[in-house]
């Protein structure tokens, strides 16, 4: 890893903060820590509210404030920069976010000296409310969440799918990066991560046709749950590239869609061959240390060398 995230402090619409979940009491050992091992440590700050964002970018004093209140409260812990998620940003606050992002990095490269921000963003903007080549341009990088594009709400169905065809005819990963391409720059490829799951779901379904069709919401599984469940038996869909297991639990039929070490290992080949920045994955506990994906990421992915800050005896 280049980078870890604590997730996260809570932004407001007047540019105060809320909690920051263990950050202003644990921030600062995990600061210490990733710097044993070369890694920059950020705060993410989370926004999930279109109404909410819409408020605070519409405000220059709102903005600054949590601006400034982002610069202290990572400064506090000893942090290396901040990632902003906010989520349903509005089209009419399309021009403000690019302006409340670069003001953003530049307080923070004037302030923490190779600090670095970055941001989350869709795997499909939907309303065009991101402006992919500005905020390119004015950060460290664009977190892509690449995860979802079957979500627990809907029908089952691969949550990040590398291609699109007759079964999933929707949006797949390869359209995304593509997207990213054409409207945030080729020049700009560097900055574009793609963020992986390390989860799936598991749907209740009316019966075992694949495309299915939910009864009920998809039930959130970690990759490790995953891993054990496939052991039981899974089959390979060569579309989308990831496996799935249809299965009866307790008189009901069930969909589990979930991301195993081949699909990942697909999908870091993409990441490659497509030559765009790197890999994020959501999120780091949901496998344990020891799992294959970080041994495959680690042969796929060339990191810089590890700085190692611990004094010498």
């Amino acid at each position: 890893l280049t980078h870890l995230s604590h997730f996260a402090v809570e932004a407001k619409s007047d540019g105060s903060l809320g909690t920051s979940h263990g950050w202003t009491t644990g921030g600062a050992d995990l600061v210490a820590l990733g710097h044993t091992y070369g890694v920059q440590v950020t705060l993410t700050a989370t926004l999930f509210s279109g109404n909410g964002i819409a408020t605070l970018l519409a405000s220059a004093t709102a903005r600054q404030d949590l601006i400034d209140n982002l610069l202290e409260i990572v400064q506090d812990q000893g942090g290396d920069g901040v990632n902003i998620d906010f989520e349903f940003v509005p089209k009419s606050s399309k021009t403000a976010f690019v302006k409340f992002m670069s003001d953003l990095t530049d307080t923070f490269h004037d302030e923490i000296e190779g600090s670095h921000v970055s941001l989350a963003t869709p795997a499909i903007d939907w309303s065009g409310a991101y402006d992919y080549d500005q905020l390119a341009i004015h950060t460290d990088g664009m977190m892509i969440m690449g995860y979802g594009y079957h979500w627990g709400g809907g029908n089952p169905g691969p949550a990040a799918p590398i291609d699109s065809g007759v079964t999933w005819p929707g949006k797949s990963l390869s359209w995304t990066i593509d997207d990213y391409i054409q409207w945030g720059g080729a020049e700009n490829r560097s900055k574009f991560v793609l963020g992986l799951p390390l989860y799936g779901r598991d749907w209740p379904t009316v019966d075992a046709s694949v495309p299915g069709v939910a009864t009920d919401n998809g039930v959130a599984r970690y990759m490790t749950t995953c891993d054990d469940l496939f052991l039981l038996g899974k089959t390979w869909d060569e579309e989308s590239q990831t496996p799935y297991r249809v299965f009866e639990s307790t008189g009901a039929t069930h969909q589990l869609f979930c991301e195993d070490l081949a699909s990942m290992e697909a999908k870091f080949d993409l990441i490659n061959e497509r030559d765009i920045g790197g890999v994020m994955f959501w999120a780091l506990g949901y496998v344990p240390t020891d799992h294959s994906v970080w041994e495959s990421s680690d042969a796929r992915f060339t990191l810089p060398p590890v700085v190692n800050t611990l004094p010498i005896a």
